[in-house]
């Protein structure tokens, strides 16, 4: 039984899984030694993920309702965002569960506060790195204009500025990126522009890895979209790959204490 709603259940899936059928059978050997000894338990998604992969089913088979299911929730994170790919795979959806118009809606709210942590740990992070004189300072641009096209002003030692944009994902590394036209925009002007990717949140903080300067990649997608577009389209914005860029090594970012 898969429980629906937040504070209180509005609705259930029930599956059931046969002894006997040969369909079921390994699926029900792979489950039955979570009960240990008792008739009903509660168990993770990812308890019902790991049985169902031990069992080989297929990719069509109802337990994966109930199943965890990392390529997914990737999906629906940039689904959420508006990304093409994210929406493709959900559409194709491999016999998972339907996304419903409060799955989506709770998707792009997790996505903001998901961006929102992230800007603060490395709000953070650059007090850190203020305070030991890596930087002159920096100006947390985004929390006082939220349609900024950047998050982050940081002044250098000469006096140089650099703009950052946080990308901030609860998932791995490579899931999408999603760049908007403004951004695109800014970052192929003339002050160096970083994407710092913050994934892997938890509540001891993330990891971070900082891309070189975008500013050659903006330029070129700022030229292509100038040429090709008709007059009067234009795209919104642009789902990057993290293979399409170069970044630094990989650094872990902890939170401030309270």
């Amino acid at each position: 039984m898969v429980f629906k709603g937040d504070s209180a259940p509005s609705g259930l899936d029930l599956i059931l899984i046969s002894q006997s059928d040969a369909a079921d059978a390994a699926l029900h050997s792979a489950i039955t030694p979570l009960f240990t000894n008792k008739s009903m338990i509660v168990v993770t998604l990812a308890d019902i993920a790991a049985a169902a992969s031990a069992a080989g089913v297929t990719d069509n088979h109802p337990i994966l309702l109930a199943a965890a299911d990392s390529e997914m929730d990737a999906a629906l994170e940039d689904a959420a965002q508006g990304g093409f790919e994210g929406t493709g795979k959900l559409l194709k959806n491999k016999g998972r569960r339907l996304i419903s118009g409060a799955d989506l809606a709770k998707a792009k709210a997790k996505a903001e506060l998901t961006g929102q942590d992230g800007e603060g740990l490395i709000n953070g992070y650059l007090a850190r790195k203020a305070a030991a004189g890596d930087i002159v300072g920096y100006q947390w641009v985004s929390a006082e204009n939220a349609v900024a096209p950047y998050d982050f002003e940081t002044v250098g030692a000469p006096g140089n500025k650099t703009f950052i944009d946080v990308k901030s994902t609860n998932g791995p590394f490579d899931n999408a990126i999603h760049l908007s036209l403004a951004e695109v925009i800014e970052a192929a002007g003339d002050t160096p522009y970083h994407i710092y990717r913050v994934f892997g949140l938890n509540e001891d903080g993330g990891k971070l890895r900082i891309s070189n300067d975008i500013r050659p990649l903006a330029r070129h997608l700022k030229a292509t979209h100038e040429a090709h577009m008709p007059a009067g389209i234009r795209v919104d914005g642009f789902s990057v790959a993290t293979a399409a860029l170069t970044w630094n090594a990989e650094e872990l970012v902890e939170r401030e204490d309270e």
